[in-house]
């Protein structure tokens, strides 16, 4: 689906940048990175299959997921864009060389969302970055733009 809606790239996991000697990626997989040509928007996707409850055993389990401890999913994501900001000449050069695309300059933050499998509640106690099901983001690039969701990261 997101590449559908002209996202191009891919998971980046420890073997990707082998013949990059040069590039030290300690940050965990990235689940998927991506450019879009038309709206200039680099974007890095986490994706969750958590089940949510809407009861209160359910909000907790999220929370703790999400929002607790050093192994919270907003934790390592967060981490993941670190690395992705701090590298972003390189990304322009791999993308370059992997898709043929050209990142511009100007483009120098990316975008990023939780994707989860079923709708959840998460963005009501975090609002750093959108968490949605993929239907939702979908939906909402369609009726809102490619990237619908205010720039929280910038």
């Amino acid at each position: 689906p997101l590449e559908k809606l002209g996202f191009k790239g891919r998971a980046i996991n420890n073997n990707t940048f082998n013949k990059f000697t040069h590039v030290h990626f300690d940050c965990g997989q990235i689940d998927y990175l991506s450019y879009h040509v038309d709206s200039k928007c680099l974007a890095i996707f986490e994706f969750k299959m958590i089940e949510t409850g809407f009861d209160a055993w359910g909000i907790r389990q999220v929370k703790r997921a999400f929002l607790e401890g050093t192994h919270a999913y907003t934790t390592v994501f967060e981490k993941k864009i670190t690395w992705v900001n701090a590298n972003l000449s390189f990304i322009r050069e791999y993308f370059k060389l992997e898709f043929n695309i050209t990142i511009p300059e100007d483009v120098t933050k990316i975008k990023s969302s939780f994707i989860t499998y079923y709708p959840t509640i998460l963005n009501l106690f975090y609002t750093k970055m959108p968490c949605r099901s993929l239907i939702q983001f979908v939906d909402d690039s369609h009726a809102n733009g490619i990237w619908p969701y205010p720039s929280t990261n910038d």
